[in-house]
């Protein structure tokens, strides 16, 4: 689930749905750059739906900001939510008209996919060069699609293609009716890039256009069985109730988890990030700024847990 502002100088946070509630990869991970739901399906819900607009929905009644929010006609989007939202106004986009009025299917989605892919395929590719296997497991989709999503699609895609929808009439509106989402999106470089792995690894049988259009038709909702509700029920009754497809098999092996450093050994690592930043010319200031910003956080972090010593611990040492 993807949604911005009108400029693209602001996302929502990712909002991503697995199948599976807490999958191997996710064994010592507390927090997401996203928003993650998971059902068997990996299908967007009602419920998931109203829980995912009521976040949004709270940051902007902090900053006392009425917003209206543009969203597809769906059985997953029921109008019904409107009564719980106080700072977002929501309106549909008639039935059948998505490919014409949703401005995300005018070419962000498809520009956050194809730069997803060169990710995905520029990390194997890379690893095959210093012949360490890799697998993608959810958690580094997570993480590569948050990347994609903040870094890659650019503020002037997303502007383009609310022009395209008929979203602004301005000067550029011509501009924006003769603007092909192809051009900002790295075909090229991504079907060169395809044409080493498949090499690579022999896959002669699977051409580019099946790559790239892999998942244009996986469904993404649908009306529940009596049955799924019945489960789903009962599983908001039994909180304890094991969930068959916990720790699933995601490509990392069981009992596999994500390395905590000390947090000595973090602000060492920022110092030689900053070291690395600081020998190369025309760094842009975001990324110094950035850097400060994480390491203020590790400091913070650092002096939360830290408990200071009592004078007689240091004759204990002599003792």
């Amino acid at each position: 689930m993807v949604g911005s502002s009108m400029s693209g100088t602001e996302k929502l946070r990712l909002l991503i749905i697995g199948k599976s509630k807490n999958p191997r990869c996710f064994k010592g991970i507390k927090s997401f750059a996203v928003d993650y739901e998971y059902n068997k399906k990996a299908w967007m819900t009602s419920e998931i739906y109203e829980k995912w607009l009521l976040k949004p929905d709270k940051k902007f009644a902090a900053q006392r900001r009425k917003v209206l929010l543009f969203v597809d006609n769906c059985p997953a989007h029921p109008k019904s939510v409107e009564s719980k939202l106080k700072n977002i106004k929501l309106e549909y986009f008639p039935p059948n008209l998505t490919s014409i009025l949703q401005p995300m299917d005018q070419g962000i989605i498809k520009n956050l996919k194809q730069h997803y892919r060169n990710r995905i395929v520029m990390k194997v590719l890379a690893h095959m060069e210093v012949a360490t296997p890799t697998t993608v497991a959810l958690l580094d989709a997570i993480q590569d699609l948050n990347k994609t999503w903040t870094l890659d699609v650019k503020e002037q895609t997303i502007a383009n293609c609310f022009r395209k929808a008929g979203f602004v009439k301005d000067k550029v509106q011509q501009d924006a009716d003769n603007w092909d989402e192809d051009d900002l999106v790295p075909l090229s470089e991504l079907k060169t890039l395809w044409t080493s792995y498949r090499r690579a690894i022999d896959m002669s049988d699977v051409s580019f256009e099946d790559y790239v259009t892999i998942d244009d038709n996986v469904q993404i909702t649908g009306f529940p069985t009596d049955e799924e509700i019945l489960e789903s029920v009962i599983e908001n009754l039994v909180p304890n109730k094991k969930d068959p497809e916990e720790n699933e098999d995601d490509g990392q092996s069981e009992g596999e988890t994500v390395p905590t450093p000390a947090i000595d050994e973090t602000i060492s690592a920022i110092e030689k990030i900053r070291c690395f930043i600081l020998s190369r010319e025309n760094i842009p200031y975001e990324i110094h700024n950035s850097l400060n910003l994480l390491e203020d956080f590790i400091d913070k972090e650092k002096w939360t847990n830290f408990t200071p010593k009592k004078i007689t611990d240091f004759f204990k040492k002599n003792l």
